[in-house]
């Protein structure tokens, strides 16, 4: 693949390597750069959902673990995204979202409210300074 840059009109070239000779250079570079997200949601689920822990050696128990790990990750990045625009904190992580929930209980326990409204304490100056007390990015 030759590329052109368009302001210095410079060239660079790259060698893009593939099994299925039926597939596009710019689609296999697409395939590719999704194998870095893969690997991430992998590294997540073993990091922070408990891939790497569990210790099942039936079938049924393996798929259940396994599934949970992925679908509680895929859950989370969701979350995530909505947590980096309510808290305007775009370099938010997995850590720093789990250290928002650990504040909420925290401050529930500290409060011993049973009717603490997290959405008014998200809101709240006293969340901030929670957060801040484990988070990375906020």
């Amino acid at each position: 693949m030759i590329h052109i840059h368009q302001l210095t009109q410079r060239q660079s070239r790259t060698v893009v390597f593939t099994n299925d000779m039926n597939l596009d250079t710019l689609t296999i570079i697409k395939f590719y750069a999704l194998r870095f997200q893969i690997e991430f949601n992998f590294r997540d689920a073993k990091q922070y959902f408990g891939l790497a822990d569990f210790k099942n050696y039936k079938q049924i128990q393996l798929t259940n673990a396994i599934n949970i790990a992925f679908s509680i990750t895929t859950i989370s990045k969701l979350i995530l995204e909505k947590y980096k625009i309510l808290l305007n904190c775009p370099t938010m992580g997995i850590i720093d979202l789990k250290t928002v929930f650990r504040s909420q209980k925290y401050a529930q326990v500290l409060l011993n409210n049973n009717n603490f409204d997290p959405d008014d304490f998200l809101n709240s100056p006293q969340f901030i300074n929670i957060a801040r007390l484990e988070a990375i990015h906020i």
